[in-house]
């Protein structure tokens, strides 16, 4: 009897020793995300309890819940975002082994995050519209009042166009462009991935979207969209995962270790990402972006910015 309590005894501790699920903040699409923290839980045992947040709305409550957080790890959005987290001390260091495949221009030198994927920005433009070639041809009158794109303060997608405008013109130059664009704008939403039903309905003529979500959300979906690549500068996000610093538990560098996995990176393929790690499969439809005319990106000068550029973009629509 007392080896069958002892037993008892042990295996309650490891139960409540393990009881609490692992939680997660993910600014992926919510179907997306799912598939991956289902292969998660599958293959490491590990349970999950997640949210979906835009990058904008999971920084505002990282900011808020910075002296009692209740997520473990926050889980794809833009390096840019996880910098402007650092720089607040929301993140925790954690210099994973398994991240030795990710280059290291793509993660952070002290082991706030870790990229994990690479998308660009594109243009799409719906049936009947002649296709945007350059972010000069935007300001054309013929797409007055047809362009949709994301507020940079609540979307990922939306600060990563404004980002990469005011990278590759200088501020001044690309607050001005912006004001510019701003008088061709139908509306601007606040989900990255908005646009696409936008002019994918008819309800807009072009969208200035992720090309991954170009191709999932519209292309592949049968609506009559044509995907465009800026010739005059791309701009682009390193997709990144982080540690939320107070909840660095062993689950949370479990699933560091894992995310960046030959395993883990082959499944992004199925969602048109461009993975990061060396030998992962590479999705179809996507152009090779990477190769393209990409805007600069200073990931720790952006981050570090963030607030101040996006108040000044404010200023300058008056949004």
């Amino acid at each position: 009897m007392t080896k069958i309590w002892l037993t008892l005894v042990v295996i309650f501790f490891s139960f409540a020793a393990h009881a609490e699920a692992l939680r997660i903040v993910t600014s992926l699409d919510s179907l997306e995300a799912k598939e991956y923290i289902a292969a998660f839980e599958q293959q490491k045992g590990v349970k999950v309890d997640w949210i979906r947040l835009s990058a904008g709305e999971a920084l505002a409550r990282l900011a808020a819940e910075s002296t009692n957080p209740t997520q473990d790890v926050w889980f794809g959005a833009p390096a840019i975002e996880f910098e402007a987290a650092k720089s607040k001390g929301f993140l925790a260091s954690y210099q994973s082994p398994a991240i030795k495949m990710i280059p290291a221009a793509w993660r952070d030198p002290d082991g706030a995050w870790t990229g994990i994927y690479f998308g660009a920005i594109v243009f799409i433009s719906g049936k009947g519209v002649i296709p945007p070639q350059s972010w000069q041809e935007l300001l054309d009158s013929r797409y007055h009042n047809e362009i949709v794109v994301s507020y940079p303060y609540t979307a990922g997608t939306g600060f990563t166009v404004l980002n990469g405008l005011l990278a590759s013109m200088g501020v001044d130059a690309g607050l001005d462009y912006s004001a510019q664009l701003d008088h061709n704008i139908r509306r601007y939403t606040k989900s990255g991935g908005a646009p696409i039903i936008d002019v994918g309905l008819g309800e807009a003529g072009v969208g200035i979207v992720f090309e991954q979500d170009a191709i999932r959300k519209g292309t592949s979906r049968g609506f009559p969209i044509t995907v465009t690549v800026p010739r005059d500068g791309v701009p682009y996000e390193i997709g990144a995962v982080a540690i939320i610093k107070g909840r660095d538990s062993p689950e949370a560098k479990t699933f560091m270790d894992w995310i960046v996995s030959l395993p883990a990176q082959n499944l992004m393929h199925a969602w048109y990402r461009t993975p990061l790690h060396p030998r992962a499969t590479l999705p179809a439809d996507v152009k090779a972006t990477w190769k393209a005319n990409l805007a600069p990106l200073d990931v720790a000068w952006s981050g570090a910015h963030r607030q101040e550029l996006i108040q000044q973009w404010r200023e300058q629509i008056g949004k």
